[in-house]
């Protein structure tokens, strides 16, 4: 095992800290494992566990609950062009970002565009070409308006609710996030250190107990991990390539599971050989591909034994 930590200082240098986790024992490379960063797509991740959370908390919730009575009377509706679509959107096309939008939304490149205070009436208001479940964009509006409808459905802060459901007995402390308005990014701004995406990694592979307690169910983890979308846009690379999407994590064609966020933040999930493997990186974005592509012979070195 000795022979992963040397493999991962080989080759990769550049990111804040990476961690080999097999069979119980993790190797750590670059000692900024604490320090707190922007997992930035990592959060739609934590956002996918806390909606599994409130489906094993309220029996009138699930990913096929409609999301239009929830926040109706948060919004102001004045595209009624949108309404007949606004009301056959469930839970399940947020988490798989098929509520129909024609455009990429809410990115780093576009949100000051946005008024971030009326943020949830700018996204419910802009034109949805498509019907609901028929059309995958990944894109940031859908995570947040899952945060508002969650917020709204349980009527409590949301990270009030996260923090003492999932954190908590996941050993994470002290995390933050940021809000847009009165709702959480949803889709970004989460701030976790590498060792705490590796207990959120735990979880995953072990579908969904960590250090013995079920937190989620472990159907609610499986169905995460189902890939239901393919996407036709994804860059191609041996194991990490964006082939399918499931509940806020890609599948690739190769079988393994991840959550990505720009720069180089992973957890991946290597279940035929229980192992996990976390990075993260908070320097320039421009690192993501160098990140994953050393990741990805990470991957191929593992795999050969």
């Amino acid at each position: 095992m000795d022979s992963i930590e040397k493999l991962a200082q080989g080759l990769y240098k550049e990111n804040n800290s990476i961690i080999v986790y097999k069979n119980g024992i993790g190797y750590l490379v670059n000692k900024k494992k604490d320090e707190k960063i922007n997992v930035r797509s990592i959060s739609k991740t934590i956002l996918a566990l806390a909606c599994g959370i409130v489906i094993g908390q309220y029996n009138d919730f699930d990913e096929y609950t409609y999301i239009y009575p929830i926040i109706k009377n948060k919004i102001s509706l004045k595209n009624k062009k949108n309404e007949r679509y606004l009301k056959q959107i469930k839970v399940k096309h947020l988490l798989t970002h098929t509520v129909g939008y024609r455009d990429i939304l809410l990115m780093s490149e576009d949100i000051n565009k946005f008024n971030i205070d009326n943020l949830l009436n700018e996204v419910i208001n802009y034109p949805i070409y498509y019907r609901p479940g028929t059309h995958f964009l990944y894109s940031n509006a859908s995570y947040y308006i899952l945060s508002a409808t969650l917020q709204e459905f349980i009527g409590t802060d949301l990270f009030k609710f996260i923090d003492e459901n999932l954190f908590d007995p996941l050993n994470i402390k002290n995390a933050k996030a940021d809000k847009y308005g009165a709702y959480l990014a949803g889709a970004t701004k989460f701030y976790l250190s590498t060792d705490n995406l590796l207990n959120i990694g735990k979880l995953l592979l072990n579908n969904g107990k960590f250090e013995g307690r079920q937190i989620i169910s472990q159907a609610w983890i499986e169905k995460m991990k189902n890939p239901l979308f393919k996407n036709d846009f994804e860059i191609k690379k041996n194991y990490l390539s964006e082939d399918y999407y499931g509940y806020s994590l890609w599948i690739s064609k190769n079988g393994i599971t991840f959550a990505s966020g720009t720069g180089g933040q992973l957890i991946v999930l290597m279940e035929k050989s229980n192992t996990i493997i976390v990075t993260t990186n908070n320097e320039s974005s421009n690192k993501d591909y160098k990140i994953k592509s050393d990741i990805d012979n990470i991957i191929e070195i593992l795999n050969r034994g």
